[in-house]
Formats: C-alpha cells, structure tokens, sequence
C-alpha cells in the first residue's frame, strides 16, 4: 500500500516535471533571442545624463537631457522638477526616436538597422537652479530613474 502511494507521487512528480520542461521549450521557441515576455518587459527607461552642453556664455543655464531603452517612436514626458522633487520647473512632450530598420526589414546594423527608443531634448533659462530630471514612457507606462542636473551659469 505504502509502496503504491509512492509510485503514483512519483509518476505524478515526473509528469509534472516533463510538462514544465515542455513549457519551458516551447515559451524560448516562440519568442526570439528565448526571451521571455516578463524579461523583455523588465527593460526600464533609462535617462543617462542631464549635463550643460558646454560652459558658454550663450549657453547659460542649459541642460541636455538623454535618455535610451524608450519605447521605439512612442511619447515620453520629461519633467524638470526642484531638488526635493516637490517643484515642478518645466514639462514636455517628445517622441523618442523610432526603430528604423534595413532592407527587406533586417535588423542588421551593417544594413542600416538602428534601434530606436533613444531621446534628446534641451531645457534653457534654468540659471540659479538645481534640478532633477524623469521622463515617464507612455508606451510601457513606466517612469525612468531620477538625475541631479546643475546648469551652469
């Protein structure tokens, strides 16, 4: 008795098993590179710098903001906020860059494929403030991470 008990967990365990196993194989099939849908959506906005452009006089109280992993072509909100995060300074709207693919629709960057979601957008008349810079991308609902950007002046 004791012994059929076990067989029957047994073969349930490894039926359990192949069939997560079957899964597995057929999920990393589907989706190219084996990504799955929860990786690629793991992907967040990144800003990588709001820094002055360069030390001019022309220039004072510039920043340029650049950002990448946008959502290729879709709408991302830029907002220049106070050091505390309470203030906002100035907003807007810009489209990041879009996906621009090669002939016949390669992804090949010899052929002239270029990965798209990349923004850059300038902020002027910011003398005497020290700013922090997040820009939501409304295609995956998400907002990117914080930066510090002090104009110079």
């Amino acid at each position: 008795m004791i012994s059929s008990n076990l067989q029957r967990r047994s073969f349930g365990l490894l039926f359990l098993a192949l069939c997560l196993l079957a899964l597995g194989a057929t999920t990393s099939l589907t989706r190219p590179g084996g990504a799955s849908a929860a990786e690629a959506a793991s992907v967040t906005p990144l800003l990588i710098s709001a820094e002055t452009s360069s030390p001019s006089a022309r220039d004072a109280g510039l920043i340029v903001v650049t950002g990448d992993t946008f959502t290729p072509g879709g709408q991302v909100y830029i907002a220049l906020f106070d050091q505390w995060g309470q203030r906002l300074f100035e907003n807007r709207w810009i489209t990041a860059t879009p996906e621009v693919f090669g002939p016949n629709g390669s992804i090949d960057p010899s052929y002239g494929y270029q990965a798209g979601g990349f923004l850059q957008e300038s902020f002027d008349h910011l003398c005497g403030a020290t700013v922090m810079v997040r820009a939501y991308d409304q295609g995956t609902a998400s907002w990117s991470n914080w930066l510090d950007a002090q104009p110079n002046c």
